[in-house]
């Protein structure tokens, strides 16, 4: 790890804290930022098992997904099963206590959640997935990935326009980096 500096301390757009050494080799390792909070850092660890519910309500967020839409969460999740089960972590969707929920907004509700009327999807550090409902198979699905990205502790954004963990959609299908950024 490299040394704290001024330079190094980011602040993200969430509020955690991140840690960026940001060398060569750590980038062509995908171990550029190391995420630093307080509160709750998910790495959920080896031989683990993460639940979804994939269609979360509450009293706020009462829309639920199409079924198009819940089909399509779970192919993004899945994108990252290889790479999940090489260190032990299985996935499975239920409304049975689940460890992620997820919830479907329209678009003014996203504005309210995320403060911004272009954010596709957002993660939270409680464990939940917010996913803007209308949109098409391919930004549902690569948005459903980055998402879950960060709930397996991938809290900082990819440096690199290539990394579906990058923070705008430009690519719609895992990297080796984002890969190499869990393992």
């Amino acid at each position: 790890m490299c040394p704290l500096t001024r330079r190094n301390l980011l602040i993200g757009g969430s509020g955690l804290f991140l840690f960026s050494c940001g060398d060569s080799e750590s980038y062509t390792a995908a171990k550029d930022c190391y995420p630093v909070t307080s509160r709750y850092i998910f790495h959920w660890g080896k031989n683990s098992s993460i639940v979804i519910d994939k269609n979360a309500t509450n009293a706020t967020y009462s829309l639920g997904g199409s079924v198009n839409e819940l089909s399509w969460f779970e192919t993004g999740v899945n994108a990252w099963a290889n790479t999940l089960n090489e260190i032990g972590i299985s996935v499975s969707f239920s409304t049975s206590s689940p460890d992620v929920k997820v919830y479907w907004l329209n678009s003014t509700q996203m504005l309210a959640k995320a403060g911004s009327s272009y954010v596709l999807g957002q993660a939270t550090t409680e464990k939940e997935i917010y996913m803007l409902k209308g949109q098409d198979q391919t930004a549902t699905t690569a948005v459903a990935t980055h998402e879950f990205g960060h709930m397996l502790g991938i809290w900082s954004h990819s440096f690199d326009s290539n990394d579906l963990m990058y923070p705008y959609l430009n690519s719609t299908s895992l990297s080796n980096r984002d890969k190499r950024t869990l393992v």
